[in-house]
């Protein structure tokens, strides 16, 4: 059933990226994924508090783990690698793509070997500990536009330059090359 939904959330977010823009999807997903998880710790908490007998706060847990994956599917399945590859300079696109890569299979094996240790032996300071991780993923939201341009308007076919001037490539990237 969460496949489903986040099939669907998927699908109407790659229909959106052009009409509301790559930077817009990603702050209200990592906004939005920050204030379900917020809500999904406290409904927890209130359930583990009460030895397991509001219902209504397992009920909860739940409703926001659907709201959470649907906030992560408006920015982060669609766009995590397009986005990627656009927002790096051609000259060293196929180093980050392997570096990205490489982040994301070392997050893997980190959620999936070290998260259950720690879910099983802490009080909700896993849970903390991500949700300061997103708010400077949002934060660094707000400061990358401003380190270089945006792709707003451009496809990867204007942005990818052959062969030529690593210069001409650079000034095209908006990026300083000495």
């Amino acid at each position: 059933m969460l496949s489903i939904w986040n099939l669907c959330w998927a699908l109407l977010a790659a229909s959106l990226v052009e009409k509301a823009g790559r930077r817009t999807l990603f702050l209200i997903s990592s906004c939005g994924m920050l204030l379900f998880f917020s809500s999904e710790t406290v409904c927890y908490a209130v359930f583990a508090q009460s030895g397991n007998t509001i219902d209504s706060a397992a009920h909860g847990v739940i409703a926001f783990i659907f709201l959470f994956y649907a906030m992560y599917d408006l920015a982060f399945t669609p766009l995590i690698v397009s986005y990627t590859l656009e927002i790096l300079p051609y000259a060293v696109r196929a180093k980050g793509f392997n570096l990205f890569n490489l982040a994301i299979t070392l997050s893997v094996l980190f959620n999936t070997y070290i998260n259950p240790i720690a879910l099983g032996t802490s009080d909700h300071a896993t849970c903390i500990s991500f949700l300061t991780s997103s708010d400077c993923r949002i934060n660094w939201m707000e400061v990358l536009p401003r380190l270089r341009c945006g792709t707003d308007g451009r496809s990867h076919v204007s942005i990818y330059i052959p062969a030529g001037n690593q210069r001409e490539i650079a000034r095209r990237d908006c990026c300083d090359v000495r």
